[in-house]
């Protein structure tokens, strides 16, 4: 959360989009630091422990339960995030570009292929967790053939009794690619930067 703000330079309140935000761990943190955030979830009860997460840390949160494949904001926002994301396609960064201030950042994760942490997740690979009560299964194969990789993450509620399910079919993508999908949606710079 912090070695992302440290990529803008501002010293004043920004207006953040967080895409994909789980249960909200950047999105409070940032709330924390005084920006104004807006953070979208396909899980309802990601959502849900997000919003919990807000009231017990005192901010305030625009939480919304929300497809990043259907995104369209009247507003816009100065810095859009999009740290998990198995849909990376140019109509989606195109959206993203049209609700951006002029001079705002979009940062995405392009994992560094030879990073510890990245090789662990080559090739097909399951795993779960357990975050705030709620449980985290998932699911990631690639076929060899044809290249298209499918994700699949599901997640349990053992109060609520909640149990939802995303899907993500995709062919997958080098950082080269996302680069030039980034650059060809109409992003005149993209830099990659390292940080932990």
């Amino acid at each position: 959360s912090e070695s992302i703000l440290r990529l803008i330079p501002s010293g004043q309140p920004l207006t953040i989009l967080d895409l994909a935000c789980g249960i909200g761990t950047h999105a409070v943190y940032w709330a924390e630091q005084g920006h104004q955030v807006t953070a979208i979830d396909l899980s309802e009860t990601f959502i849900a422990a997000a919003k919990k997460r807000a009231i017990e840390k005192g901010v305030e949160v625009d939480f919304e339960v929300h497809d990043v494949t259907a995104l369209d904001y009247d507003d816009t926002f100065d810095v859009v995030t999009w740290i998990e994301y198995p849909f990376f396609n140019e109509r989606i960064i195109g959206d993203i570009l049209r609700f951006l201030h002029k001079d705002g950042y979009l940062i995405c994760d392009v994992r560094n292929p030879d990073h510890p942490k990245t090789k662990q997740r080559e090739g097909n690979w399951r795993t779960w967790r357990e975050e705030d009560g709620i449980y985290c299964l998932e699911r990631h194969e690639t076929d060899d053939e044809t290249g298209e990789h499918e994700d699949v993450w599901i997640t349990i509620d053992p109060h609520t009794q909640l149990i939802t399910e995303k899907f993500g079919r995709c062919k997958h993508l080098t950082t080269e690619d996302k680069i030039r999908i980034i650059k060809h949606a109409g992003f005149s710079r993209v830099e990659l930067r390292t940080m932990e």
